[in-house]
């Protein structure tokens, strides 16, 4: 699998045949077809690694990686916390779900 790190951490995880590239503007990745361009991430701060082993529970941002070793992020639950929080203060987020 080929691996997206910015700052260490894991961000994008996709099949070693599709492509994922970083300039030092930003970040692409194409699954599936589907092209995606990730403006927060450029080759001064993000990596790319291939042939990785991605842990069985794996979720975006829940790992650190380096290229050899598969860490949990400290952060995460920091960061679920706060993605969480945004979603259900949008505009038009069911306010009646219990």
């Amino acid at each position: 699998m080929k691996v997206l790190t910015k700052d260490g951490v894991v961000l994008f995880v996709c099949h070693d045949n599709e492509e994922m590239s970083l300039s030092s503007d930003n970040a692409i990745i194409c699954e599936s077809g589907q092209l995606t361009t990730v403006t927060d991430c450029n080759s001064a701060n993000s990596k790319i690694y291939e042939g990785a082993t991605v842990p069985s529970d794996f979720v975006c941002q829940n790992y650190i990686y380096d290229g050899v070793k598969w860490e949990e992020n400290p952060e995460w639950q920091t960061i679920l916390s706060f993605v969480v929080r945004d979603i259900t203060t949008q505009s038009g987020f069911p306010t009646n779900i219990t």
